[in-house]
């Protein structure tokens, strides 16, 4: 029952919400020719600040790449190998 009535008060906030905005994106008078004004008013700034949010994440991925090894890749010639439990894999015991 409780199912029943959620869905009953849902259904019509759904469609009018995606009503008005289908509306509002189709009228050329109203309130999305004024967001899209703006958006050209200031698109170049937008655009550094879109491209300084994406130069910090690709620096901070990358330090995090460098902080913590990849434990699932082989290593390279120039990485020593992992000590495991006090000892050289493939060396024996110490």
């Amino acid at each position: 029952m409780a199912v029943l009535v959620f869905n009953a008060l849902g259904a019509p906030i759904w469609v009018g919400t995606w009503s008005a905005v289908g509306y509002l994106a189709g009228n050329p008078a109203t309130i999305s020719t004024l967001i899209y004004a703006q958006v050209r008013r200031y698109e170049l700034y937008l655009l550094i600040a879109l491209a300084v949010v994406a130069l910090a994440v690709e620096r901070a991925d990358r330090d995090a790449e460098t902080a913590v090894p990849n434990l699932f890749q082989a290593p390279t010639q120039n990485q020593d190998r992992t000590v495991v439990q006090g000892r050289r894999p493939g060396l024996g015991r110490s």
